[in-house]
């Protein structure tokens, strides 16, 4: 009898099962919906995924473009660009070489602008250097507008085939430009008569368009220079 009623429970419960079976057509299939199911949000989470980080990328690219530019700027490459501003904004050094005369032998007289004179509102500081393999020495000289204008006189007096003596007058050196001098060679002649009293001859050739070029150098000092004196 136990055995007839346990067979007639499975029996029933048999039936129950395929009754609801019927009733309901997908009860026997909730693990592959899940498993659609997951495999569906994994492809959504991975299509986000690529979506939101796409402009993470791009990002990442322009800062890695950025960072090269600013690489570049640092290596050197911005170098023709400042040294063209820095001409723009007059960034060159003021002239100074007044006079340049020298050979190949060794002999020079040059006259070097120093600067603004820091006690005379209308001068400038400069020096008269003479160069030779016997000797060589300096004095210190001050240069004003009249100077520079005289100095313009004795270009157009050697220019027309003369002797001409610059500051010969005025205290302090003077220089004296013979073109035809004792050794029968043109010849410079600076002399400090109311200082050391010492005078030195430098027989030098110039170059033939030495007159022209001290003619744009002096046009060079007064542009600059004059400008930032007073009377």
């Amino acid at each position: 009898m136990l055995f007839g009623q346990e067979q007639a429970t499975a029996s029933d419960a048999g039936g129950a099962a395929r009754e609801r079976a019927s009733r309901c057509p997908q009860a026997d299939r909730p693990t592959r919906t899940r498993s659609a199911r997951t495999s569906d949000t994994l492809a959504t989470k991975s299509v986000e995924h690529k979506i939101r980080s796409s402009p993470h990328s791009e990002t990442i690219s322009k800062s890695s473009s950025q960072n090269e530019m600013k690489a570049g700027l640092r290596s050197g490459e911005d170098h023709p660009v400042l040294a063209d501003e820095r001409a723009a904004m007059g960034d060159r050094p003021p002239p100074r070489e007044l006079i340049s005369l020298a050979d190949d032998e060794g002999n020079s007289v040059t006259v070097n602008v120093l600067g603004r004179s820091p006690g005379w509102t209308a001068g400038l500081d400069a020096e008269i250097v003479v160069k030779t393999p016997f000797v060589s020495g300096r004095i210190d000289l001050a240069l004003c507008v009249a100077r520079l204008e005289s100095w313009a006189d004795a270009l157009d007096q050697l220019d027309a085939g003369e002797d001409a003596a610059w500051m010969e007058m005025s205290s302090g050196p003077s220089v004296l430009i013979q073109l035809t001098g004792e050794r029968d060679c043109p010849e410079v002649v600076v002399e400090d008569e109311s200082g050391s009293m010492v005078t030195v001859r430098v027989p030098l050739v110039p170059p033939d368009n030495w007159i022209t070029d001290h003619r744009q150098r002096l046009r060079q000092v007064m542009d600059h220079w004059v400008p930032m004196l007073s009377e």
